[in-house]
């Protein structure tokens, strides 16, 4: 029986970008993303695009107190893809999930 263990996969502070990329014979699991954009920050957002291009995750920051936005779900990276950050402000960012051996 394999064992499963959960892995921070990005983990940044006062960042407007980042990557996730999947390394070879593994798979990547997304599974939780957690941003915090500071008080004193304009509107703003965040994005994780998947390896196409398309937004899986996104959140709206409005006004200028400290926001929090919770993504909870389930995407993919295979071998070679990447998963790509960005937001209009610089953000805290702790996205975790499964990095799993390929058989």
């Amino acid at each position: 029986m394999a064992r499963v263990y959960s892995t921070r996969l990005l983990d940044l502070a006062a960042v407007t970008h980042g990557a996730i990329v999947c390394p070879p014979s593994m798979t990547v699991v997304i599974r939780d993303i957690d941003v915090f954009q500071a008080a004193g920050e304009v509107d703003g957002y965040y994005v994780l695009n998947s390896p196409a291009g398309a937004a899986f995750a996104f959140a709206e920051f409005s006004g200028s107190g400290a926001q929090f936005s919770s993504w909870r779900g389930r995407q993919v990276l295979q071998p070679g893809e990447t998963a790509n950050y960005s937001s209009a402000n610089p953000t805290y960012v702790v996205i975790s999930g499964y990095l799993l051996s390929l058989p």
